[in-house]
This record gives structure tokens, C-alpha cells and sequence, in this order.
């Protein structure tokens, strides 16, 4: 990859607000390959929910604290892009969701634009509507200027399945158009020969 010029983040999900897992997270940050190569930053999967950081105020109070502790240890220089549940399209604001305290200590804040996962968006003005949206309020919520990546859905994620290479297109030309700094497709192992060819045609 460091041969051709490409970029790769780490991705991490923490599963508990411990030191053990702190830990892991910043490993990962440091790593490096034996010829001495480092990825560029760590995207960290910040999400409630007990196999996540937790439900209700625990899970609440590890959510808003989490990234900071992490910046702490691993420091200024390292990209962190914060992985965060869609407000949008979850319905989520400030008081279910620490978006401000998050993007305090984040480089990136990327929200989960699952649109087929999360409802029935599965009409091209739907699909657009639904990343416009995501994109304006995660803005809103963060407080602060901070860069916008959208992760969107290429795999089956729920029982509407896959988006085809129509929705897919739509969601990143939405995205361009409304300020993203780019695009994360989740996952590379669900993705067909439909989102694959919709991907390489896109432009941004």
C-alpha cells in the first residue's frame, strides 16, 4: 500500500470503556509493518449498546468520554476519525448521544449512513434526502467545524438488503454535495458486482 501511495486507516470498535481496551485501541494506532510502515490514522467505532460502550448513562458517560481519554494517549498527531451513529436517521440528538464531546477530540466525525439498514429509504430522492440530512445535522450537532466522512451501505445489513449501484451513486454524489470530505463504504466482504461497478464509476 505505502508503495503505491494509498492511504489506510485502522478501524476499531470498542467494547468497553477499560484500560484494556483503551490499550488495543492505541496499538493499533502505533502499529507499524516490518518495513517500517504506519497507518495514516484510527477510525473508532463509537456506538451504544451492551456489545458496544453500554446502554442508558453508563453507556452514555463512556460514549463522551472514551475519545478524549484516547487522544490523550495517543496524542495530537494521530488522525482519529469518530465512527457515530446517525443522527438523522436514528432520530438521535445531544441528550441520547455525546456528538458535541466526541468531536471535540475528533479529526473526522463519520456518521453510519445506513439508509437500507435504518428504514425504508430505498428510493433515489429518499437516498439523497437521507445523506443531505445526515451530513447537515451531524454538522449541527458537532458543535464545532469539523471535516464529515459518510459510511455508507454497500453490504445486506437488514432484511431490505443491499442498496444497488443506483442508491449507491445517488448517496455519493449527495455526499459531495453536501460538503463530505469523502465516502466509507461498510463492508468490503459484503460488496457485490453492482456496488463495486457503481463505486468505480463515481466521481467526486
Amino acid at each position: 500500500m505505502a508503495a503505491h501511495r494509498i492511504a489506510v486507516i485502522g478501524w476499531t470498535v470498542p467494547r468497553a470503556a477499560t484500560f484494556e481496551d483503551l490499550a488495543r485501541n492505541a496499538e493499533v494506532a502505533a502499529y507499524r509493518t516490518p518495513g517500517g510502515n504506519g497507518i495514516t490514522g484510527l477510525a473508532v467505532d463509537l456506538e451504544r449498546g451492551e456489545e458496544f460502550l453500554g446502554d442508558g448513562p453508563r453507556g452514555y458517560a463512556a460514549l463522551r468520554s472514551y475519545l478524549a481519554v484516547l487522544r490523550r494517549a495517543v496524542g495530537p498527531r494521530v488522525l482519529l476519525v469518530a465512527t457515530v451513529e446517525d443522527p438523522f436517521l436514528e432520530h438521535l440528538d445531544q441528550t441520547k448521544f455525546p456528538y458535541r464531546e466526541i468531536a471535540r477530540d475528533a479529526d473526522v466525525l463519520q456518521p453510519m449512513t445506513y439508509w437500507r439498514m435504518m428504514g425504508p429509504w430505498d428510493t433515489i430522492p429518499k437516498v439523497q434526502t437521507a445523506v443531505a440530512g445526515s451530513v447537515a445535522l451531524v454538522r449541527q450537532l458537532a458543535g464545532r467545524e469539523v471535516p464529515i466522512d459518510v459510511g455508507a451501505q454497500t453490504g445486506v445489513l437488514s432484511k431490505r438488503g443491499a442498496p444497488p449501484g443506483d442508491e449507491l451513486a445517488a448517496a455519493i454524489d449527495a455526499s459531495r454535495r453536501a460538503g463530505a470530505i469523502g465516502v466509507t463504504f461498510y463492508d468490503w466482504s459484503g460488496t457485490g458486482p453492482e456496488q463495486w461497478d457503481a463505486i468505480a464509476r463515481a466521481s467526486w
